[in-house]
């Protein structure tokens, strides 16, 4: 996964490319305009992570489930990955509706999973 800055000049002449490296190496384009940066161009995989990390840290019992979580990690408390169903995911009545493809993840569960990849 690079990280690169281009003028908007250079990356319009090889957008398809910029585009199949997005996806398939993850990596990022920062795009300039007269030298200042202008947009950044990521994978739609990447930017649906993004935009559902936003979202989740928007959920007040959300951040309050991560930091018990993170409390009792830190006190020694854990369940042994083998005992997985014992956890309990509670999803907004939202989260994973709107505009999806088959590569989406479709619950909290399956996107820790494609993390993973």
């Amino acid at each position: 996964m690079a990280e690169k800055v281009m003028s908007l000049l250079a990356a319009v002449k090889s957008l398809p490319d910029l585009s199949d490296s997005a996806e398939k190496a993850w990596d990022r384009y920062i795009i300039t305009k007269t030298d200042r940066p202008q947009s950044v161009l990521i994978s739609y995989q990447e930017y649906m992570g993004l935009k559902e990390t936003i979202d989740l840290l928007q959920r007040p019992d959300a951040i309050a489930q991560i930091d018990k979580s993170l409390h009792d990690i830190s006190a020694g408390k854990r369940i042994p990955w083998g005992n997985s169903d014992q956890i309990a995911v509670e999803a907004s009545p939202d989260f994973g509706v709107g505009e999806s493809t088959a590569e989406e993840p479709r619950s909290a569960r399956a996107a820790v999973a494609g993390s993973r990849d």
